[in-house]
């Protein structure tokens, strides 16, 4: 999630002028999204 590695995003990075820091900039905030969002989750859950 963190690091844009792959044929999707390496296409969209030259063109719309992204950088790596870019990507782990968005990947980190979805992944600290994710992790609070499965641990509300398991809590409500269990």
């Amino acid at each position: 999630m963190i690091i844009g590695a792959g044929l999707d995003k390496t296409g969209i990075m030259g063109p719309a002028g992204y950088r790596v820091s870019d990507f782990i900039r968005a990947g980190g905030i979805m992944t600290l999204h994710f992790l609070a969002v499965m641990m509300l989750v398991m809590n409500l859950a269990y």
